[in-house]
């Protein structure tokens, strides 16, 4: 997604367009979770399940659109 395109996304999930964030979701989901995996990997975590990956990722994107996309609508250059 090029960065007017993501501008235009979080801007519209601000405003509670649900397309939107399923776009932003599913977009940026994956991108996430492997993320999340090597951060998890790189602190020295033995054990963790794809599900602890899952979990964590999820919570992420609750969090991002809570409050009105409160922490999205921080995003002042998506590039």
């Amino acid at each position: 997604m090029e960065a007017l395109e993501l501008k235009e996304v979080i801007e519209r999930c601000v405003v509670g367009d649900g397309p939107a964030r399923a776009q932003f979701l599913a977009e940026y989901y994956e991108l996430a979770k492997r993320a999340i995996a090597q951060i998890h990997r790189h602190h020295g975590a033995d054990a963790f399940s794809i599900g602890d990956v899952e979990d964590i990722c999820h919570e992420l994107f609750v969090k991002l659109f809570a409050d009105d996309c409160r922490a999205l609508q921080r995003v002042h250059n998506p590039a």
